[in-house]
């Protein structure tokens, strides 16, 4: 790792907003021009993992202490290059959040096996086990433009988020030339994850980079329900960049109320007939009947348990219903007037 120790810094550009972890230490590889990605990951991380290219990264105090100029602490590395924030917000507590960061910060070994079943949005849906990476074509046809190297961004790789809500582009798992599934076990930047893609015009000209960025968003929103998907999907990475401490059920259920008393019931209850899951029995039992969910509102019948049953993406549906934005979300959290909800803003 000598050639890895000189020539690590030199020339490398610091870690950029929002860029996950596996898209920096990506192009530290390529920068430094690396064979081996696993003596890397040991090098960076002080442990070897066949899932070198993880969503979960653990050992980031050693990160860390390699980079000691970028990060006052691991907990920044966590904070604003992983997923970790997103999945914070819905934990039972501060305590328990913390315990799952401590994880991602001292683990001497890949904590996703402890963190996938946690790491969800339904439940039960745990994620695949080695699910690669994923890249949006406008975001890296403009590193690209840019003079930059393109790389991985945490928004892109949060599981059930499947658009780009800055381009409202379509995310690729493949090549867009060739349609090969990119590798999963190496770090790789996104225009170089097989052969054929060095040779993308867009990686030439700007004039075929434009045309690429063009035809790459014929593939957005089409219809209403590619357009009820962005939404979810913005709140998703407005969650996520808000950087929020757990809500709590008893803060769920408060703000469920403030929604619909802003919102107007009968309004919240035909928005959310359109975007929460039919099939999950609880939601099902609240929204059949108009008259149920009046009672429950009006007697306060929907109870604490009935929020703690509800899965993280059932919790993200409801507040896209209920609020038009997440900074009205964020607003409505303040208002309840208990410290601890909303931690630092954004990132």
């Amino acid at each position: 790792m000598r050639r890895i120790e000189k020539t690590l810094l030199k020339g490398f550009d610091p870690p950029r907003a929002n860029e996950d972890v596996t898209g920096i230490v990506a192009r530290l590889a390529r920068h430094a021009r690396v064979s081996s990605s696993r003596a890397l990951h040991k090098y960076l991380f002080g442990y070897v993992t066949n899932e070198l290219a993880g969503r979960y990264p653990g050992g980031l105090q050693v990160l860390h202490r390699r980079f000691p100029a970028f990060w006052e602490n691991p907990q920044e590395i966590a904070e604003r290059h992983t997923i970790f924030p997103l999945f914070r917000f819905f934990e039972a507590s501060v305590d328990h959040a913390q315990k799952i960061e401590s994880r991602l910060v001292h683990a001497r070994q890949n904590p996703g096996q402890h963190l996938r079943h946690r790491f969800e949005l339904e439940k039960g849906d745990v994620w695949e086990k080695r699910s690669p990476m994923r890249y949006c074509v406008p975001c890296m046809i403009e590193d690209q433009q840019a003079g930059r190297m393109p790389t991985w961004y945490r928004q892109h790789q949060i599981p059930g988020v499947d658009w780009c809500v800055r381009h409202q582009s379509l995310l690729f798992d493949y090549c867009i030339e060739c349609g090969q599934q990119l590798f999963k076990h190496s770090y790789v930047v996104p225009a170089f994850h097989c052969g054929c893609q060095r040779d993308i015009p867009a990686l030439r000209t700007p004039e075929d980079a434009a045309k690429i960025k063009v035809s790459s968003t014929i593939a957005g929103p089409r219809n209403e329900d590619d357009r009820r998907d962005v939404r979810y999907c913005t709140f998703v990475v407005g969650l996520l960049e808000k950087n929020l401490q757990p809500l709590g059920d008893q803060g769920w259920l408060t703000v469920f109320r403030i929604g619909v008393k802003r919102k107007g019931l009968r309004v919240a209850l035909k928005a959310l007939g359109k975007v929460v899951p039919t099939h999950m029995a609880k939601m099902s039992l609240l929204l059949d009947t108009e008259r149920y969910i009046l009672r429950a509102s009006s007697t306060g019948g929907l109870s604490v348990s009935d929020v703690a049953e509800l899965s993280p993406k059932t919790k993200i549906c409801l507040i896209s219903a209920l609020f038009d934005s997440v900074e009205e979300f964020v607003s409505a959290l303040r208002s309840m007037r208990k410290v601890g909800y909303v931690h630092g803003g954004e990132c």
